[in-house]
């Protein structure tokens, strides 16, 4: 199993993230990799990999949750079956476009951090300074 996949069940396992916000998923994770692996200038490509692989099973269980109770709902909606046919394309369609937006909020920053160079542990289009994670 490869080392990034290794923390991504670690910290699943270790982490509830039920009702976590995916907008602070990324700085939940970098701060369990701090506590973990120490400050992100010691981090491996396996921990900057982690990062990413973590944020994306956040979101990957959240859409899976949502999607199986929307199915749950369609399948005990009672009503004319044409009727239900076209929500259910309608409630996909829309959940769809939800989940990529949530997926698209917890996409890493390309910059990097404003004091040290390391790479930018936020999610893209933060506002603010560019931070690692780190205590600078």
């Amino acid at each position: 199993t490869p080392p990034h996949k290794v923390l991504t069940a670690q910290f699943l396992a270790a982490c509830a993230d039920g009702g976590l916000e995916a907008k602070i998923a990324r700085s939940l994770v970098s701060k369990w990799l701090i506590d973990k692996v120490g400050h992100p200038s010691l981090w491996s490509a396996n921990e900057w990999r982690a990062l990413n692989s973590i944020s994306d099973a956040i979101v990957s269980r959240r859409a899976n949750r949502v999607e199986y109770w929307l199915l749950m709902s369609l399948k005990e909606a009672q009503g004319r079956k044409s009727a239900i046919k076209r929500w259910s394309a309608e409630l996909r369609t829309l959940l769809h476009t939800s989940l990529d937006e949530l997926w698209t909020a917890t996409r890493p920053c390309n910059c990097t951090c404003t004091n040290c160079q390391l790479p930018c542990a936020l999610v893209r289009n933060h506002r603010g300074f560019h931070d690692c994670g780190g205590d600078g």
